[in-house]
């Protein structure tokens, strides 16, 4: 949360990161999934879907499909406008 490209200020950051840790839960994803560019990225999108996620942050869209079921990837920008637009500047 604190690269550049996010212009989170600090202090909202912290209280972003609050946030997200008292609203997360963990997932253990009990199927392999292998829809993205990067192999590495495969767990990202088993874990989303693991968690009927409604949202995949990613910071490389490329790699990713647009949707996986449910589950729109986006960029940070993307998510946090209509998530939490008080905390970007």
């Amino acid at each position: 949360m604190s690269r550049p490209e996010f212009q989170i200020r600090k202090g909202l950051r912290q209280q972003l990161l609050a946030l997200i840790k008292k609203r997360a839960h963990l997932v253990n994803p009990v199927r392999a999934v292998e829809v993205t560019n990067d192999p590495g990225g495969n767990v990202f999108v088993a874990c989303a879907d693991a968690a009927f996620a409604n949202y995949l942050m990613t910071g490389t869209l490329g790699h990713f499909p647009s949707f996986w079921k449910n589950t729109k990837v986006v960029i940070s920008r993307e998510f946090l406008n209509p998530v939490a637009p008080h905390f970007v500047s």
